[in-house]
């Protein structure tokens, strides 16, 4: 069973991806792949079947994979969720990827050098130097043992890492603002091209149809604002019924789809909640 195989962003879900979490290949120190690891859990966890928490610099991942046949003549978006601290990225030997910041999630284009029909080698090398007082660390510590308010250090991969198949022609970004007293939201979008392109929106609340309109003016970057209160029977007051809080975590369901001449070459499933 592949581990903390949920959809890791479900805020911004596409059908088509593919989890490459599971067993790796690894080592610490060089790259010799000596050993297992169970991605996305730290080596010094349990639940990475490592457990080893020593002062250890560099880490070194691998694995293989192959592409399913829906990702066929798609381009290929590498995602991690996680990498501390700094990540250097090979794919069947050529360098696709690099990020430094061991708490923000990162992603890159690898169509390029993908192998649409065959086994691909995936190769991953993190650098996180314990006693580098200088290096954003947050509570880990940099002695042997966790004391007081620091905690025992988190190295390598520690959040999910999938693949995911979209068009040449897909959504990019997607952010969503409410303005609670008018009752409206504020969608600002960024799409890799827009010319002849329409976007389409979606929004449902409680399994019923809000808002359904087409952008056909979209730009590659670019917003609008929707009105988000419709008249319904089990529904009489927005502030009291529709509204987001801790103790009703109301949210509004999104579905976005770029056409390009009516055909459909990208769909995001998203949420947001008015607050």
């Amino acid at each position: 069973m592949i581990p903390r195989n949920e959809h890791p962003r479900p805020d911004f879900r596409r059908d088509n991806w593919l989890s490459l979490n599971g067993d790796w290949e690894f080592s610490i120190g060089e790259n010799t792949f000596h050993e297992k690891i169970t991605v996305p859990y730290a080596c010094e966890s349990e639940l990475s079947k490592v457990y080893d928490r020593g002062m250890h610099k560099i880490l070194w991942y691998r694995r293989s994979f192959v592409l399913p046949s829906e990702m066929d003549c798609k381009r290929i978006i590498l995602h991690f969720g996680a990498v501390d601290y700094k990540c250097e990225v090979w794919l069947n030997e050529h360098f696709v990827l690099t990020h430094v910041g061991g708490q923000s999630s990162f992603e890159g284009d690898i169509s390029d050098y993908i192998l649409y029909t065959q086994e691909n080698i995936i190769v991953v090398r993190t650098e996180d130097d314990p006693k580098d007082l200088e290096q954003l660390r947050g509570k880990q510590f940099w002695e042997e043992e966790p004391r007081s308010i620091f905690y025992t250090r988190t190295s390598g991969i520690w959040q999910s890492v999938w693949l995911e198949a979209v068009d040449e022609k897909h959504i990019k970004d997607v952010k969503f603002t409410p303005v609670f007293d008018e009752k409206t939201i504020k969608i600002e979008y960024e799409i890799t091209d827009y010319v002849g392109m329409e976007l389409e929106i979606d929004i449902d609340f409680l399994g019923k149809k809000i808002v359904k309109t087409v952008l056909s003016d979209v730009r590659k970057k670019g917003c609008c604002s929707l009105g988000v209160e419709k008249p319904n029977s089990n529904l009489w007051n927005f502030f009291e019924d529709m509204a987001w809080s801790p103790e009703t975590p109301r949210l509004f369901d999104v579905k976005l789809r770029l056409l390009y001449r009516g055909e459909v070459k990208d769909e995001v499933k998203t949420y947001f909640g008015m607050r």
